[in-house]
């Protein structure tokens, strides 16, 4: 039995938007502002650039994603670090957008050919690489990201997730 990259990617994508949805799904508007040591990265915030995370990745597959108006200044390559920042969307709003942008980079993969997954071409401004492999490493970062939040869960004294 062959097993195409379209069909590990499409795994690994799956895999990871359960971690994802596991990790924010049952946290409060209060909660999701808490912040841990010295680390201005709350889960908000967090929230908001994995929604961007997602949008890279549908760019990958030619696609293209779009915020709603004034999410790239909060949480866009740039912005500013989230403790200098106000006025963040709730996170019903984030974890939707999150979920919708999720959803259609995991319909836009189903399209996607083998071919094009592994031809490099330009994933954004000086990065160029394959869809495969920018995938991988735009998941490997989400991944990053919910070990922050997993931290910040075990401070609220929630449930682990994993590991």
């Amino acid at each position: 039995m062959n097993i195409d990259h379209r069909d590990i990617l499409r795994h690994q994508i799956e895999t990871m938007h359960h971690i994802i949805r596991r990790m924010i799904d049952d946290i409060t508007e209060e909660e999701s502002l808490r912040t841990i040591g010295t680390s201005p990265n709350h889960i908000k915030w967090q929230t908001g650039h994995l929604v961007f995370a997602a949008m890279l990745a549908a760019k990958t597959l030619d696609g293209t994603l779009v915020p709603p108006e004034g999410w790239d200044k909060l949480f866009g390559k740039g912005a500013k670090p989230p403790d200098r920042q106000k006025d963040f969307p709730p996170m019903t709003e984030l974890r939707a957008k999150l979920y919708e942008f999720q959803e259609r980079v995991l319909a836009r993969l189903a399209k996607a050919s083998d071919e094009h997954l592994v031809t490099r071409r330009e994933i954004a401004p000086n990065w160029e690489d394959s869809p495969l492999n920018a995938m991988l490493l735009l998941y490997g970062h989400d991944f990053y990201h919910c070990g922050q939040i997993a931290l910040i869960r075990r401070d609220l004294g929630r449930e682990r997730n994993f590991g």
